[in-house]
């Protein structure tokens, strides 16, 4: 019988693969904010270039603050929600490390402006009131937009673009 996974589970595979670079936690309710911000940089300090926390119910505005203050070496300062825009932007001098973000399934953000120079993979895929995207400056390779139901306004400058 499969059981969900826990928190304790998350620390065993910390203890056992201290490298980890790519962590999937898609739906996964023990996921929230005080996870994102206290545990997991404990968890892999160095490694962890890519999360998958889509659709994860118990991760709000705040949790992505401290996970792209985090996974992405963004300053948790520097991202800022306003109503139902969420700005993700570069903060100061603080380096971006390449690696894929994966934010899916969000019901609350309308618009969201993006500015990772170094990110190569970005997933937006599956938000359901999510109308306007900006991406700027990304040396992105590849953007998942895919199912943005709403999605009626999108704006690019990524020119190493390959994948959309």
């Amino acid at each position: 019988e499969d059981q969900p996974i826990s928190k304790a589970d998350i620390k065993n595979l910390a203890t056992r693969c201290p490298n980890i670079t790519h962590l999937g936690l898609r739906y996964c309710d023990i996921v929230d904010d005080l996870f994102l911000g206290n545990e997991l940089p404990k968890l892999w300090p160095h490694s962890l270039s890519s999360i998958d926390i889509s659709n994860c119910p118990n991760v709000t505005a705040t949790g992505l603050r401290k996970l792209f203050g985090f996974v992405s070496s963004i300053k948790a300062n520097s991202i800022r929600q306003t109503g139902r825009t969420l700005r993700l932007v570069r903060g100061g001098r603080t380096p971006i490390r390449e690696g894929e973000i994966h934010m899916s399934g969000w019901r609350s953000v309308e618009s969201m402006h993006v500015e990772c120079p170094r990110t190569v993979r970005f997933c937006l895929s599956r938000h359901q009131s999510l109308q306007a995207v900006t991406v700027i400056g990304l040396a992105a390779t590849w953007i998942d937009l895919y199912d943005c139901r709403l999605l009626n306004r999108v704006e690019f400058r990524c020119p190493n673009l390959t994948i959309l």
